[in-house]
């Protein structure tokens, strides 16, 4: 049966800190056969899979490929926060966002953005857009970053 798009995974990527973990990825690897999944069990993986997606507004994979941002920015950390605000509550998105931009001992807030639209270029999925200097990406809408802005290009639009 293959996956929900008929193709067959051909490489898994897996942070491992410890020998241990590889070996026990490259146990798992061996082990694992081709469709092995039943229809039911692919269909519960695409129901969590539609019910995740509905949730997250920047489908970012924190690649990283538009980093690093000249300006310091963590794009990648900012659309992270800016998704849990949406999966996990208004809080917990500016909690994350606020402990990982701002508590930095070098800050990576989205207001230090100037628009220059690097991490627009190198983003192979298109996920952020710079029109007349301004940078449309999604942020977890605190308003913080608008009002910080030297260059005042940020405007804080809500869905």
């Amino acid at each position: 049966m293959g996956t929900p798009l008929g193709m067959e995974v051909t490489v898994i990527l897996s942070g491992m800190n410890e020998i241990e973990q590889v070996e026990e990825n490259v146990r798992i690897a061996s082990e694992a056969k081709a469709d092995s999944l039943t229809k039911e069990e692919l269909e519960v993986f695409e129901q969590v899979k539609q019910e995740i997606n509905k949730k997250i507004k920047v489908p970012c994979t924190g690649c990283a490929y538009c980093m690093p941002c000249p300006q310091g920015v963590d794009i990648p950390g900012c659309f992270s926060a800016y998704n849990m605000r949406y999966t996990d509550g208004w809080y917990a998105g500016f909690k994350t966002y606020f402990m990982c931009t701002t508590l930095r001992k070098n800050q990576t807030n989205a207001s230090k953005c100037v628009g220059c639209g690097k991490c627009a270029e190198a983003c192979p999925f298109g996920l952020i857009v710079v029109t007349e200097g301004n940078p449309a990406s999604k942020c977890i809408a605190c308003g913080i970053c608008a009002k910080a802005c030297p260059m005042d290009v940020l405007e804080v639009v809500e869905e």
